[in-house]
């Protein structure tokens, strides 16, 4: 290996180093963020949808298990979430908002080499899995009961670009990262509840090793 090249890899092994560290700042910025914003107790007792129970079993027709939410969710109970939420918004009224976009919101800023490709975003989840696996309605209604937040999501999952120099055995691959969100939902039993739920938030790239 020349000198160029070995000058130009521990260069981009150093840009790695510094891409991680700052997927983790901005990971680590958006969950205090979120914990300060949501001080509601995770379940609320005097908050109950009655009538069918089984409306609030989410099924979610899901092939990958990398999904972790739904905008789209054609049986979402609306009207039962209406009944409730309209006695009690401002009770909730610091939950409800959206959070706010970066200038860089697809790659780069100007000017800036992408080791990964990602897209940034604001979605209104009305469906997501919490951190117990499990599936629950989020409440995302209109734009008085809206959870707007943001998300960061990988453009490919293959190998990082300008890694072709790397040695023989080290494999830079473009992986998602996640992050824990408090958000309002139901469960099953039609209860409210601030529960955790698990979003994309970061696109880094991470070498793997080959053992011979």
């Amino acid at each position: 290996m020349s000198t160029y090249t070995m000058i130009f890899t521990w260069i981009l092994l150093i840009m790695l180093l510094n891409m991680s560290a700052d997927c983790h700042v901005r990971r680590r910025q958006r969950r205090v963020h979120m914990k300060s914003k949501f001080h509601v107790n995770r379940l609320d007792e005097d908050i109950r949808l009655t009538g069918d129970s089984n409306i609030f079993i989410p099924k979610p027709n899901i092939a990958s298990p990398n999904v972790t939410f739904l905008e789209e969710v054609p049986d979402y109970p609306t009207n039962e979430l209406m009944n409730i939420l309209k006695d009690v918004k401002d009770k909730y009224k610091d939950i409800f908002g959206e959070e706010h976009m970066d200038d860089q919101s697809s790659g780069a800023r100007t000017g800036d080499s992408v080791l990964c490709p990602f897209r940034e975003s604001i979605v209104h989840p009305k469906m997501g899995k919490n951190k117990d696996q499990k599936w629950e309605y989020i409440v995302n209604i209109g734009r008085d009961y809206s959870q707007g937040i943001k998300v960061e999501i990988c453009g490919h999952f293959s190998k990082c670009s300008y890694t072709d120099s790397f040695p023989h055995g080290y494999n830079p691959m473009c992986v998602q990262k996640y992050v824990f969100k408090r958000l309002l939902a139901v469960n099953d039993k039609g209860q409210t509840v601030i529960d955790e739920f698990r979003i994309p938030a970061c696109c880094t790239c991470i070498i793997n090793t080959k053992q011979n």
